[in-house]
């Protein structure tokens, strides 16, 4: 059952395992007052080196590198959302 605030993932892409690989994620979430965001998440692996995007629809995107539980993120924002 559907409930509010709980994002639905649709995996486009998965190939590899935990030590390498490639994931393509596509996630939804809808607040109690039927606003939905969107975004895109694309991240490669080769451990313990992980580069991610996420494409936040309408509002930003974030480039990061993270190396064993470090990371860093830079954020390129293009549009304000009305829910902030």
């Amino acid at each position: 059952m559907y409930r509010p605030g709980m994002p639905q993932i649709e995996e486009v892409l998965s190939l590899g395992n935990d030590f390498y690989g490639f994931n393509i994620l596509d996630i939804s979430t809808t607040d109690s007052t039927n606003h939905t965001t969107e975004q895109r998440e694309i991240r490669l692996r080769l451990y313990p080196v992980s580069l991610e995007y996420s494409h936040h629809y309408s509002d930003d995107v974030v480039f990061g590198i993270r190396i064993f539980r470090f990371a860093t993120q830079l954020r390129f924002e293009y549009g304000k959302s009305t829910r902030r």
